[in-house]
């Protein structure tokens, strides 16, 4: 009898691990068509046990201190997924310092800057560009108009590390321009910088690498434990990038809405507030060195999908408008702050939302960044701009 009901459990657990295994290699096997939440959950699972490397291409991007976030140097055309939503190929280099831990896109590894650089570009994600680097407008002032360019753009910053980044890595090619690219997330990145990565900062990161051999291994565990998990590494940080809404846009959806994108904008939060104040600093105190050095500077923010998009999710959506005004909101205060300070800026929004009204594609379906026509377009405003100050010439 004992045997028998041993048999049976015995049986049951088998059936269970199969079931399991089953489950495990379907989703596997489904991961592009899964939805993105999830597949950026499995980014770090190993392909299969008896080997490191993962799902995913592991990030190419690092915390460094007061730059916040870099791509490693000596990239050689290798495939990132910044999320699961986008890939691209990044090379990457540090022309001025060859043994730095800090890596800057370019396109190709025998890179130089051609003398003399005309223009040396700051900025977050946008500059870097969500797109590959023939696609990038940052790139295209090069390669479309004859421009020398350094491009020290990097994901995940605010106006504090572009401003260290300038000082540090631009100012030495001695360009006649800088161009200054802002985010509307920029205020609660350089809160981030100044008051969480700064001596106060009492976050416990060490649990990131701590991972079990089912960590490594499992989707299905990998998955149960983000969202059981209520630490700032576990669900709420997947949720908070995860889209809410769709529109139809040339007849393709597009999608957005992210938490984190409206909260980031929402300058009535005290973190964003302070975040602003450092970030505002630090403009000021790159127009000062750049005045003192003869370098123009020149300023202009990128708009949120939502602004851009704005007519279409009010007229298909019930999308709470509170979330866009904040959002506009927030980028009105940066061209406040141009104007009360003397400071040379211009806004892309106009042009973006004209095209985008007419029915144009600019974003990446489901990311903030903007894609191929976005770069087109922002290439053409700033070049617009460009000639209308005759800085180039």
């Amino acid at each position: 009898m004992i045997s028998k009901v041993l048999a049976r459990i015995s049986a049951v657990i088998a059936s269970l691990l199969v079931g399991l295994l089953l489950i495990e290699g379907a989703m596997r096997w489904a991961r592009p068509v899964l939805p993105p939440i999830v597949q950026l959950m499995m980014r770090d699972v190993k392909k299969h046990p008896f080997t490191d490397q993962t799902i995913l291409p592991p990030p190419a991007w690092q915390p460094v201190d007061a730059f916040q976030m870099s791509v490693l140097p000596n990239l050689n055309n290798e495939l990132q997924y910044p999320n699961a939503n986008v890939s691209f190929r990044v090379t990457s280099k540090n022309w001025l310092n060859p043994e730095s831990n800090i890596g800057f896109r370019v396109d190709s590894a025998d890179w130089e800057p051609q003398w003399p650089v005309d223009i040396v570009a700051v900025g977050d994600s946008f500059t870097f560009c969500f797109t590959e680097y023939e696609d990038c407008w940052v790139r295209r002032l090069e390669t479309e108009h004859g421009l020398s360019v350094v491009n020290l753009g990097q994901g995940a910053t605010g106006g504090v590390s572009h401003a260290n980044i300038l000082f540090t890595f631009g100012l030495p090619y001695k360009p006649k321009v800088v161009l200054w690219q802002w985010y509307g997330n920029d205020n609660n990145e350089d809160f981030g910088l100044t008051y969480r990565w700064g001596e106060t900062d009492t976050t416990d990161r060490s649990a990131i690498d701590e991972k079990g051999w089912l960590a490594q291994n499992s989707v299905i565990f990998t998955i149960i434990n983000v969202f059981t998990n209520g630490s700032d590494f576990g669900s709420e940080s997947y949720i908070s990038q995860a889209d809410t809404d769709v529109i139809t846009v040339a007849g393709e959806a597009m999608y957005f809405g992210r938490p984190y994108s409206s909260e980031t904008a929402d300058l009535s939060q005290e973190n964003n507030q302070l975040g602003q104040a450092e970030g505002f600093d630090a403009i000021l105190s790159a127009r000062d060195r750049l005045q003192a050095e003869g370098i123009e500077l020149l300023i202009f923010p990128v708009p949120f999908k939502e602004e851009v998009y704005r007519t279409a999710i009010e007229a298909d959506t019930d999308f709470d408008r509170s979330k866009i005004d904040h959002m506009e909101a927030n980028r009105r205060s940066l061209l406040d702050f141009c104007e009360e300070n003397d400071l040379n800026c211009f806004d892309p929004t106009p042009e973006l939302k004209q095209k985008a009204e007419a029915g144009e594609y600019l974003y990446i379906a489901q990311d903030t960044h903007l894609n191929r026509d976005g770069n087109s377009l922002l290439l053409q405003i700033v070049i617009d701009e460009l000639d209308y100050r005759g800085w180039l010439k």
